[in-house]
């Protein structure tokens, strides 16, 4: 007789217990997050001139600069919960504490608000550099 096997088997003796309908909600968090993403770097890079500097502050804000400001003890709740990558963090699902970060609806929508602040200030620098015909 063939013993059962189990419902989550263990990732390298880790179990993860994850079913369905986790893995759609993470799979969501993602997708929204990365649109959205792609939404504050479209509106970055038509705010700055250069792209490349445009590519090279956005990673330095979210890998050096941010994690920087966090550091600080008055400001590391806040960051954790309001920065850029706290945000996505909440919206995702995949926080290390998800007691400092907001939960996914708060989170996305502030998100959104990050993106649409910047493809507004892209929107209103690209009309005010173009050249009329």
């Amino acid at each position: 007789m063939r013993r059962a096997r189990p419902r989550h088997p263990p990732a390298r003796g880790i179990h993860t217990h994850l079913d369905g309908g986790d893995i759609a909600t993470y799979l969501a968090g993602g997708t929204t997050a990365t649109a959205l993403f792609a939404a504050l770097g479209v509106g970055l890079g038509a705010i700055a001139r250069n792209q490349v500097g445009a590519i090279v502050a956005a990673l330095a804000y979210l890998f050096a600069i941010e994690p920087l400001i966090a550091i600080a003890p008055s400001l590391h709740e806040p960051i954790q919960k309001y920065g850029v990558i706290g945000v996505a963090n909440g919206l995702t699902g995949t926080s290390s504490d998800p007691a400092t970060t907001l939960d996914r609806l708060p989170a996305g929508l502030l998100l959104t608000a990050y993106a649409a602040t910047f493809v507004i200030l892209g929107i209103a620098t690209l009309r005010r550099r173009d050249i009329g015909a």
